[in-house]
């Protein structure tokens, strides 16, 4: 049976990514051909240095492609003007924010932007988007602080309440419970599946929390030296793909209840 494509929101066509110095090109992953459909839960899981933040930047427009192509929809990703495409996409990347006076409530504010018009003014509408947002990521009690005031996992959350109150489609997150604690970890996977779910939001993510990813994800795209490819997780598991994630002689995979585990002695 012919794969539906109707539903595509993400594709890339032969892309190659990495960066492009003075002198060379440095190109860390190519011929990438994956799929992202709306709704999808996709995670992407690699070990360090592997290229999976430089690939979330490069399908988010934020550094250009060094070979092939990324499409959203049926057009190419750099044809497609800044404006429109942050009602499109929203996302939150590990770059430090410049410094500034802003507060928590600024801050989260600043993802109605697309949406405001030329003197930035809120609608009753915007504000309700940032309180939901906020309250989603448990940050309504650090409204009046300034972003410099909060710990690392604190601004993680204000973070992904500002990419929450742009209310795009896709969301793509770098990495965003790299400075969490467990609980909060898993408060915001559970959010983040219920955006899908609910809401039919297609979120894209980085994270080395491989077993919560694995457990939450529908889609996953894994990231090796010899390879990037992407699946169910059942698709991947019948693949034997996890086996080639990790050294063996650290974690396995252990097929029975579908997580890693650290490979005794």
């Amino acid at each position: 049976m012919e794969k539906d494509h109707s539903n595509v929101i993400i594709s890339t066509k032969d892309l190659g990514i990495g960066y492009q110095g003075k002198k060379k090109m440095t190109l860390i992953q190519r011929k990438i051909n994956i799929e992202i459909c709306q709704g999808d839960f996709m995670v992407v899981l690699g070990r360090n240095g592997i290229g999976k933040s430089t690939f979330l930047r490069t399908i988010t427009k934020v550094q250009p492609p060094l070979e092939g192509a990324v499409f959203l929809g049926q057009k190419e990703l750099q044809a497609i003007d800044d404006r429109i495409l942050s009602k499109k996409m929203s996302i939150v990347l590990t770059d430090r924010i410049p410094d500034s006076q802003l507060t928590v409530f600024e801050l989260v504010a600043l993802g109605r932007q697309p949406y405001t018009n030329w003197v930035g003014k809120l609608t009753s509408e915007d504000y309700q988007k940032i309180t939901w947002a906020m309250k989603e990521t448990d940050t309504q009690a650090l409204s009046n602080c300034h972003f410099y005031e909060l710990s690392d996992g604190q601004l993680q959350r204000v973070l992904i309440a500002r990419a929450l109150a742009q209310d795009t489609e896709i969301i793509v997150l770098d990495e965003p419970t790299a400075h969490l604690d467990l609980h909060h970890t898993i408060k915001i996977f559970q959010l983040l599946e219920r955006l899908v779910r609910e809401m039919k939001k297609t979120i894209i993510l980085s994270s080395h929390q491989v077993n919560l990813a694995i457990r939450y994800a529908n889609n996953i795209i894994l990231m090796t030296n010899n390879r990037v490819i992407s699946g169910s997780r059942a698709s991947l598991q019948e693949d034997q793909a996890f086996d080639d994630l990790f050294p063996s002689e650290i974690l396995n995979f252990d097929r029975t209840i579908e997580q890693f585990v650290v490979q005794k002695k």
